[in-house]
């Protein structure tokens, strides 16, 4: 690529750090930095992560498989069985060709901004201011609400796992609310003061989101009982009362497309990745490949095995999936860990996503867009800094 003296007159170096993938060279790091100033931007956060930790970071913020699972009632009250199946390769393949879009464009223009950024960019001149803004502001404003509601999900479960293993427990609203905030102080203490291991971290996080997926799968598969395919994939529901099955159908696919949200907070961490206008976009695909697969492999397991699908619609469950559990592995005490398992793999969706979040909103300071931009642009300084510390406030 050729290089533009006005762009390297621009470039803010510093000494090269140690990461995931190894110590990359100083020409590597150049080079990330050479390509954040041609979109008009300093470089002045550490660059942490590698391909194995942002795959991590990006499958962390999915969770497919986990998703499937907790989501999974709605689908089988609004389509049934083969409403799920085949609804759920319909929404992969279509997520697919969104994030193969979404690649080309952080492979060009890598910055924390994202979409904001390439709208700027892309966007006529006479609407690029607004239509720029609008889309940070969006954006900020989801990336706000999704930790949030991962974690309440993450408390939720485990509420119910609580109340599941010891039936004179109680639950009540307040305990959820107790057992949210524990999980935010947690994942505020990992993503400032100990922000500089979050890239092992989130190798962790895929560690026991691949094994936990073998956890789950393989006393289903053999524990379980079998169900016959055509009471699979020939078979719907309109348990949801909308009068058409078809639309029924696409009212459950809103629990599988959940299971996919959240793959572009991988885009939001471009300038904290070495390589990253390579490194983003193969890690976007990577985590879809591997969260598909894993998900519709649970989802054909859960099918095959959760015996009586009628009496799963028809019960009062807060989430079916756990005495789904219980049914086919015959143990409420695995049901219990693996419940467990799957809520705190939420939180750790969580984490992810204020992680994202933090980084967006840091993004849209450096452009003047909200208010006290000053003094949350700035970015701590310090030896496991060089993070955009007050974002988080």
């Amino acid at each position: 690529m050729a290089r533009n003296s006005d762009v390297e007159h621009s470039i803010e170096l510093r000494a090269p750090t140690n990461r995931d993938s190894g110590t990359p060279s100083k020409a590597t790091f150049s080079n990330d930095a050479y390509e954040l100033a041609r979109v008009g931007k300093k470089e002045v956060l550490k660059r942490r992560f590698g391909l194995t930790s942002t795959v991590g970071f990006a499958c962390s913020l999915m969770l497919t498989w986990e998703a499937v699972i907790m989501n999974i009632g709605l689908g089988l009250t609004n389509g049934g069985p083969a409403g799920l199946v085949y609804g759920f390769l319909g929404v992969w393949a279509g997520i697919i060709s969104v994030f193969i879009s979404m690649g080309e464009l952080a492979s060009m223009m890598p910055s924390a901004g994202g979409q904001y950024h390439w709208v700027s960019i892309l966007a006529p001149r006479s609407a690029r201011k607004f239509l720029s803004h609008v889309t940070g502001s969006v954006c900020i404003i989801a990336w706000t609400a999704a930790p949030t509601a991962a974690i309440y999900l993450a408390a939720s479960v485990l509420q119910s796992t609580i109340a599941m293993n010891i039936p004179s427990y109680d639950p009540k609203g307040w305990h959820i609310t107790l057992i949210m905030w524990a999980i935010l102080l947690i994942c505020t203490v990992l993503n400032t003061w100990l922000g500089m291991i979050l890239p092992v971290i989130e190798v962790l996080i895929l560690l026991v989101h691949v094994l936990g997926f073998f956890a789950v799968l393989v006393p289903l598969v053999y524990l379980g009982p079998k169900a016959d395919p055509r009471s699979i994939f020939t078979v719907s529901f309109d348990y949801g009362g909308w009068g058409d099955l078809t639309l029924a159908t696409f009212i459950g696919l809103k629990g599988t497309v959940a299971a996919f949200v959240g793959t572009d907070g991988a885009v939001h961490m471009a300038e904290e990745v070495a390589n990253s206008s390579r490194v983003v976009p193969r890690s976007m695909l990577l985590a879809l490949m591997i969260n598909g697969a894993t998900g519709f492999a649970i989802l054909i397991a859960f099918l095959f095995t959760a015996g009586d699908l009628l009496k799963i619609v028809e019960s009062s469950a807060s989430y079916p999936f756990m005495y789904m559990l219980a049914s086919s592995t015959g143990s409420k005490g695995a049901a219990v860990v693996l419940s467990s398992m799957m809520a705190i793999l939420q939180a750790c969706a969580g984490l992810a996503g204020i992680s994202s979040g933090s980084r967006m909103l840091w993004s849209f300071s450096r452009e003047q867009a909200i208010p006290g931009w000053r003094w949350v642009r700035q970015v701590s300084d310090g030896p496991s800094l060089y993070s955009p510390l007050r974002s988080f406030c």
